[in-house]
């Protein structure tokens, strides 16, 4: 289950750049990878008090899937600058 992610500078925010599960009809996880991710960095995020978290670097198919958690969509340039992401605000 790669992941790959960190936090801003001040700790205001945890940025989760992207997840990859393991192919292959046999992984007894398939389906569960993102839900489980989602949940690990929010509570990351609680724990070192970040007000935030956000999704980089996201599949197009999958701002549906996100939105149904509570995440906004925000559309940037598609720029490494300013990509599009996908924000939660947490309450700490």
């Amino acid at each position: 289950m790669p992941t790959f992610g960190t936090s801003s500078p001040k700790e205001e925010a945890v940025r989760l750049d992207f997840i990859e599960r393991v192919p292959g009809e046999n992984n007894p996880l398939k389906g569960r990878i993102t839900p489980i991710t989602v949940t690990i960095y929010e509570v990351y995020a609680r724990l070192i008090n970040a007000e935030q978290v956000r999704i980089i670097s996201l599949d197009e198919k999958l701002i549906a899937y996100y939105t149904s958690l509570n995440y906004t969509f925000v559309r940037g340039t598609e720029s490494k600058i300013n990509p599009s992401y996908l924000y939660k605000n947490l309450e700490v």
